[in-house]
């Protein structure tokens, strides 16, 4: 485990009227504006403590002085040197170059945490590097940790600072670049409280229900309770281990689903199925069948339907957190 150092920290304001080859560059910090600072110096340190905490914090960050490289202090008196020029001079706007500045960092940090080839020593090694950063910023957007358009922020602002750094027109060229997504908002209208009060009170008698049915084991046939606004016959759902697993017995018949009686919660008689079957011996295969498969279930606490319906109390979960929290549901 390496022993991370704090380090003196010396502040430099842009744009820096000093000499450059004078700096003791790994100390730097520059100073966009009052409130913005970014810790080039760290960099010199290719062992450093990565804690976003602490870089967020505005204090330097801590090294292991044994890694100090004399390229590394070389290539930060260049950044520094061009950064510099280019808030005298670009009329590009603090915050723009604060933003350059903080994607630099993120990818140098990147780089250093994998122990990847120094990417500042040559065009080629950044180029390479900077593939790599791009697949990276791809695998984040499709895990719904990192927005499109934020991926191509980092990389568009990355190759506007190394054309400036390696003083070339063209280092993206052979990139696969991040195309920005143009989204058109569409507005809609927030439900009133009475609704959400009914969504959430719903989710909850689904998950607790489906809990009992799932982590506690309770048998088929296996009846839900549900809130009194669905107006639902005793206010509960009878289920079972089938297909279809439950019936709205309010809006939908029971005519091709022989076996299971949704409204009592039973399986039905010889004698109630004979008007829908021909033969007599298809009423009792039918039961058999019913009766078998309920069994099944019932001995089977990892049944395919058992596993399905937990599945769904995991997904209501989901709902339920999001609404107690707040999240959003790509963090969680």
């Amino acid at each position: 485990m390496i022993n991370y150092s704090e380090r003196e920290i010396e502040y430099i304001t842009l744009p820096y009227k000093g000499e450059i080859n004078n700096l003791n560059v790994e100390k730097s910090r520059i100073k966009v504006s009052q409130t913005r600072s970014v810790d080039i110096g760290s960099i010199c340190f290719p062992r450093r403590d990565f804690n976003q905490k602490r870089i967020n914090s505005g204090k330097g960050r801590r090294v292991d002085f044994s890694s100090l490289c004399i390229s590394r202090q070389g290539a930060a008196k260049r950044i520094i040197n061009s950064f510099s020029n280019q808030f005298a001079n670009s009329g590009v706007r603090p915050i723009t170059l604060y933003g350059r500045a903080r994607c630099f960092i993120a990818f140098i940090d990147w780089c250093d945490r994998r122990k990847s080839p120094d990417p500042l020593i040559n065009l080629e090694k950044c180029r390479d590097a900077l593939f790599e950063y791009s697949n990276h910023l791809r695998l984040m957007t499709q895990q719904n940790l990192l927005s499109v358009n934020t991926a191509f922020d980092y990389q568009s602002n990355l190759i506007i600072f190394f054309n400036d750094y390696f003083e070339v027109d063209d280092f993206s060229l052979g990139l696969d670049i991040i195309k920005k997504e143009i989204k058109f908002t569409e507005h809609r209208e927030v439900s009133d409280l009475s609704s959400q009060r009914e969504v959430f009170s719903f989710s909850c008698a689904l998950f607790e229900g489906l809990c009992q049915l799932t982590v506690d084991h309770k048998p088929y046939p296996f009846k839900l309770s549900l809130p009194d606004f669905l107006k639902y016959p005793n206010n509960s759902l009878w289920t079972f281990p089938d297909r279809r697993w439950f019936l709205n017995t309010n809006i939908q018949s029971q005519h091709d689903y022989f076996a299971y009686d949704y409204q009592r919660g039973r399986l039905r008689t010889k004698e109630e199925l004979l008007p829908f079957l021909k033969y007599c011996y298809n009423a009792k295969l039918v039961l058999e069948n019913a009766n078998r498969n309920i069994l099944r279930s019932n001995n089977d606490l990892k049944s395919k339907d058992r596993m399905e319906r937990a599945s769904l109390a995991l997904k209501t979960f989901f709902l339920i957190f999001i609404a107690i929290t707040g999240m959003n549901p790509t963090q969680v």
